[in-house]
């Protein structure tokens, strides 16, 4: 687990995969530190009705992300990522990853200040490191704010960096028939029907095979304007009524010309074999 705004990770070596196993150690936490607003999860098999029910019972407001997507819980990716990499750094050793730990939390974030600091005021004691004893004294509330103003300036950058370089993709209204992207092969070849927008606007809440499942906005597109996006290789090459098209409307296109595919490459060509004749 890890809290956004602090950026302090919460670890534990787990016997089982389950929901109960999940919510022990979740308990435990809270107790330690308090039982949070918001819990962000992917909806895995672990965070499904008997975690919302734990949720419920907590007072929590259980969040999903969507569904292969991973920048839509971004900030749980790269907290797991950067502590798998913390243990394999000591073999996959569970006692020297624990010693290494606090050390970590006393490295600085972007803002100046690290996860220590932002939770206890100052930084934690490490025997193993020497250090003088100005370092561990608090945070002033003046290194609170600027290190604050930091963190909004450079998230503010950031945000405006990524605008620059996207597009605006077109809201979708209820009931709309979409392409969704298959997330292994990449290809526009799964149909669903848009049931609502969740409240960030980012991701909508799709029916698709019998199921109910969350997508992210670049993963789904409108029925009729796929079709014109499509790649050469994935366009049909006569009009087809179960694709949306109807020929009546144009009268003057129901008699065209059938133009080609064109390759995006060259055929592979077979390889020549090269002999060399050595004097015996």
């Amino acid at each position: 687990m890890v809290d956004r705004f602090l950026g302090w990770r919460c670890i534990s070596c787990l016997g089982r995969m389950d929901t109960r196993a999940v919510t022990d150690i979740l308990r435990d936490w809270f107790v330690d530190y308090g039982v949070p607003q918001f819990i962000r999860s992917n909806g895995g098999p672990q965070f499904r009705s008997e975690f919302q029910d734990f949720c419920r019972d907590m007072h929590i407001t259980h969040q999903l992300s969507s569904a292969y997507h991973p920048a839509s819980n971004d900030h749980a990716e790269f907290a797991v990522k950067s502590m798998k990499m913390l243990l394999q750094k000591p073999k996959n050793n569970w006692r020297y990853f624990r010693q290494s730990l606090p050390k970590w939390r006393n490295v600085p974030r972007i803002d100046g200040l690290s996860p220590a600091q932002w939770l206890f005021g100052r930084r934690l004691r490490t025997p193993q490191i020497p250090s003088h004893p100005a370092s561990y004294n608090r945070v002033s509330n003046g290194d609170y704010l600027a290190a604050l103003l930091k963190r909004d300036g450079i998230e503010g950058k950031s945000q405006d960096s990524f605008n620059a370089r996207s597009s605006v993709l077109t809201p979708l209204s209820p009931n709309t028939d979409v392409l969704v992207q298959d997330p292994h092969s990449k290809k526009w070849n799964q149909s669903a029907t848009i049931i609502r927008f969740r409240e960030n606007g980012q991701s909508y809440i799709i029916s698709m095979k019998s199921q109910t499942t969350i997508r992210n906005r670049r993963q789904i597109r409108p029925y009729r304007d796929s079709l014109s996006n499509f790649s050469d290789h994935n366009r049909p090459l006569t009009p087809n009524v179960s694709d949306g098209l109807d020929s009546n409307d144009h009268p003057e296109q129901q008699e065209r010309e059938i133009v080609p595919v064109s390759l995006r490459r060259g055929a592979p060509s077979r390889p020549k074999t090269v002999r060399f004749n050595y004097p015996h």
